[in-house]
């Protein structure tokens, strides 16, 4: 109704259909998980805007790895399906993740890490990766300057 368009279509394929720079930002929220194919995903995703938002559950946040080694598939607020009703295929650890970014030619321009209960956390490095239920990242393809 405000003018902006949406797209209401299977992400798997669709972006192919959307010609080059078409957008200044392209969101992916809480589903790159859920792709069959996520690097096919963030490349179209990098070829049709200048910028990029992708949020993700981080199944490495520690109580995840806890339940793991208890012999139990992780559930929580960020992952809240049993093994054999969800939607996630892929389980990513944002260090994973973040070596696939690099892997793509994507550039992290911004991370936000958060607790559980939505909390920013303020830390660096690898640390997040264990204390973090979720991330947003802010990204852009290698070759483009902000």
């Amino acid at each position: 109704r405000r003018g902006v368009p949406v797209i209401d279509r299977d992400i798997d394929v669709a972006l192919a259909d959307i010609a080059d720079d078409s957008y200044d930002t392209v969101v992916l929220s809480r589903v790159l998980q859920t792709m069959l194919r996520p690097e096919n995903v963030l490349q179209h995703m990098a070829r049709v805007a200048e910028r990029m938002i992708v949020s993700v559950p981080n199944f490495g946040y520690y109580p995840n790895r806890l339940r793991l080694l208890g012999g139990r598939m992780p559930i929580s607020k960020e992952i809240p399906y049993a093994w054999y009703n969800s939607p996630n295929l892929r389980f990513t650890t944002l260090t994973d993740l973040e070596d696939l970014f690099d892997h793509l030619g994507l550039v992290i321009d911004r991370r936000f890490t958060y607790t559980q209960s939505g909390r920013r956390l303020r830390m660096s490095g690898r640390v997040p990766n264990l204390m973090a239920g979720a991330a947003v990242y802010v990204l852009r393809p290698a070759g483009r300057v902000r």
